[in-house]
This record gives C-alpha cells, sequence and structure tokens, in this order.
C-alpha cells in the first residue's frame, strides 16, 4: 500500500514540474553543449534482503563451517526475519558519478554495506550439578551471521554505442571487488549466562575477492524529464576466503583453520524510475539485484585438537571443492542525485 501511494505521489510530482521539466532538457543539452563535464554525487537509501553463500554450506561436511555444524556448535539457523530486535535492514551508499558529453564516457562508483536480516535463535536448556561436579548444558540453536559485513566496490568506463530520438545505449567494463565478513562469538550474545557455560568459542570468516566486469548502460526518455534507466554487469571474481574456529571447554581445545581461493560469477541488474525535480537536481527509484554463484577451486583445512589430559591430534584435510553455491541480494532503493 505504502508503495502505492509512493508511485501515485510521484506520477502527481511528475505533471506538476513537467513544463520545468521540458524547459530543463532544454537547458539541460544547452550547458552539456557549453560545458564537456558534469558531476553528479547522489545518496541512496536502500532495504534490501541477502542470504549469503555460506548458509547455503551449512550441511558441508567439506568446510570449517560445516564441520562446526557436524559438531554441533551450530545446528540450525533461521530464513530472513522481519525480527525488530535484530533487524538492520537500512544501510547507505555514497555515489559519484562523472559524464563527458563530447565523448559520452561515464564512470560510476558504489560503495554497499548491508546488516543481515537475521535473528539470534537461541535455547537455554538448564544446568545441572551434583556434589563435587558441576556442568552445564546447552541447548542448539545458534546463529553466526547476525550481522554480516559486505562491501561491494565497482569501477566501469562505458561509451555510448547507440543514441537515437529517446533512447541511449552504452557498453564497457571495468573491475569490481567484493568482501564479506562475517564473525560470531559464543557465549556473548548471552551475557546472563556466560557464569553458565562451559565452553568459549569464536568463528570469523573473510572473504576477498576481485575481477572484471562487462557493463551495460540504457537509458528511455518515457515522457516530460522521466526516464527509465537500466545497467547490467556481468562480473568474475576471483580471491580467497579465510575462516577460523575456535573452540575451548573444560577438557579440551579446538582450532581449525582454512584459506582457500573462491570464484564468484553472477550479474548485477539495476533498474529505476529518474526524474529531474530541479534544474540540478534528480530523483529515482529503483530495485537492484546481485545474484551469482560461488564455488571454491580447492579446499585445505587444518584442524589442531588438544586434550588437557595429554592427547594431542593434528591433521591436515584437502579437498576438490567444486560444489557451486547461489549467493544473492536484492533491494529496494530511493535516492536523489546533484548535478554540478
Amino acid at each position: 500500500m505504502k508503495r502505492f501511494i509512493f508511485i501515485l505521489i510521484f506520477l502527481f510530482a511528475t505533471e506538476i514540474y513537467s513544463d520545468n521539466a521540458d524547459n530543463l532538457n532544454y537547458e539541460t543539452e544547452s550547458k552539456n553543449n557549453s560545458n564537456k563535464h558534469s558531476f553528479e554525487l547522489f545518496l541512496r537509501l536502500n532495504r534490501a534482503s541477502w542470504l549469503p553463500e555460506s548458509i547455503r554450506r551449512t550441511s558441508d561436511a567439506n568446510s570449517s563451517l560445516g564441520n562446526s555444524a557436524n559438531k554441533g556448535i551450530f545446528t540450525s539457523y533461521d530464513p530472513p526475519s522481519r525480527d525488530k530486535k535484530f533487524e538492520n535492514p537500512d544501510f547507505k551508499s555514497f555515489g559519484f558519478v562523472y559524464k563527458n558529453s563530447v565523448h559520452k564516457f561515464s564512470f560510476d562508483y558504489n560503495h554497499l554495506s548491508l546488516s543481515q536480516h537475521f535473528k539470534v535463535n537461541f535455547k537455554y536448556a538448564g544446568v545441572y550439578g551434583s556434589t563435587g561436579e558441576e556442568y552445564s548444558y546447552i541447548g542448539s540453536g545458534f546463529l553466526y551471521n547476525i550481522h554480516p559485513f559486505r562491501t561491494e566496490n565497482k569501477f566501469a568506463l562505458t561509451k555510448e554505442i547507440f543514441n537515437k530520438d529517446r533512447f541511449l545505449l552504452s557498453l564497457g567494463g571495468g573491475v569490481r571487488l567484493l568482501s564479506i565478513t562475517s564473525k560470531r562469538n559464543y557465549p556473548d550474545f548471552i551475557p546472563e549466562y556466560l557464569q553458565l557455560a562451559s565452553f568459549v568459542s569464536s568463528y570469523s570468516d573473510i572473504t576477498k575477492t576481485y575481477g572484471p566486469q562487462v557493463s551495460l548502460r540504457s537509458e528511455l526518455q518515457l515522457f516530460r524529464g522521466l526516464s527509465l534507466r537500466t545497467n547490467l554487469d556481468v562480473f568474475f571474481l576471483q580471491g580467497i576466503s579465510k575462516s577460523n574456529f575456535v573452540s575451548l571447554n573444560t577438557y579440551d581445545f579446538f582450532t581449525s583453520n582454512a584459506s582457500n581461493r573462491i570464484q564468484f560469477h553472477g550479474f548485477d541488474l539495476t533498474s529505476e524510475l529518474s526524474f529531474y525535480l530541479f534544474r540540478n537536481l534528480r530523483l529515482f527509484f529503483g530495485y537492484e539485484l546481485i545474484l551469482s554463484r560461488a564455488k571454491y577451486l580447492q579446499y585445505n583445512e587444518l584442524n589442531n585438537s588438544f586434550n588437557f589430559r595429554s592427547i594431542i591430534s593434528s591433521d591436515l584435510i584437502k579437498y576438490e571443492y567444486t560444489q557451486e553455491k547461489l549467493d544473492s541480494l536484492s533491494l529496494f532503493y530511493i535516492g536523489a542525485g546533484f548535478i554540478f
């Protein structure tokens, strides 16, 4: 309902400023002919849903994450939640657009960070003890991806290849960098039960990748200053994924470390309605979908176990780990751009 009302207001505003928009188009063309360069600073407010590829690996014993799940540390997870206590769906994206009106080259930059729509699913079962002996029993349901941090940086250079009437098409390419960080400490989430817990553990997974992308940009003038912009980036990224799991209890100390090459290949599709409200002010509303498949080129994992009763073990596990997992990020956004 809110989106419907927003669209009505948007269309109403379009009619109100239609004459100004027509004049703006003429003045903008004149300005571009006299000035070779223009610069646009824009701000986006987003509401997003992200399901990392690591979530889909929880059942895989080939990864330290799956290994930890099999050991009973991570035994369940919840789907994206609207729990207001843990939800942090809004984030900001600052971008810069540089245009050369003579050669029709463009440069764009985005920086994205996102907090996951996940809630903590913790169950406390109880503490049992007898004379001379005390131990705790903690139930299942720890959620590790509480607020993963994702950054997506892209550099694209495009050139106009088609411009007829109201339709503009540009083609180019660039470089994209993707970084995903997930960290979890137990029992930090339940400080009231800290004195009852018999073990502590921490988990971190840091992925950094980079690679080329092919970029396609299009703009269709609908009417009276209102345009539809569509951007498509097809990318292939490769980098390193490092994971570290540590668990310590009364009798045992366990570590699991992995550092492996990982690939992401997919696309980034953006579609938005853009409206020039004033001479140098552009408003827009859009949708973005970043869909990719991730896979390890190889997987090496080093596990070390030390028992305080003098039992020590260490093993290096190697896998040809090429199973692909889907990583999806979708978001709606509104924003404004100021043209200098």
